[in-house]
């Protein structure tokens, strides 16, 4: 699912990852973990795992790897499940809307008005 506001000029939506658990299993007393690139822009509101909620204190971005040009981790700690076996994981996201003046926002979109376009009465979003 994914909703363009143009007037709020972002992103609102979700993606659903669809992925296997590594064969061996984590070290005891440790969590499965799945580790997703992501830009420093993109804000995360919710997770689920299995179509389940997962607690805040179980997800969240990695601070201390933060890179200007890489973005943004976000670490999903999954809970247990079997070696090999099938998980869903749904994020919730939107993107950063920039400011009043155009600045700031996601550094990947571009939002032109109807009158920057061909026609003169759409508005435009691209994504690079």
């Amino acid at each position: 699912d994914l909703l363009v506001d143009f007037v709020g000029r972002r992103l609102l939506g979700h993606v659903d990852l669809h992925c296997v658990r590594n064969d061996d299993p984590p070290p005891e007393g440790e969590s499965w973990e799945l580790v997703l690139d992501a830009s420093a822009d993109l804000e995360i509101s919710e997770v689920q795992v299995d179509g389940g909620a997962l607690d805040r204190s179980r997800w969240g971005r990695d601070e201390h790897r933060r890179h200007a040009a890489l973005g943004l981790a976000l670490r999903i700690q999954l809970p247990p499940g079997q070696p090999g076996g099938d998980v869903v994981v749904r994020v919730r996201y939107e993107t950063a809307a920039p400011n009043d003046s155009g600045e700031g926002g996601s550094s990947a979109l571009q939002w032109l008005s109807p009158a920057q376009t061909a026609g003169k009465r759409f508005p435009y979003m691209f994504s690079q």
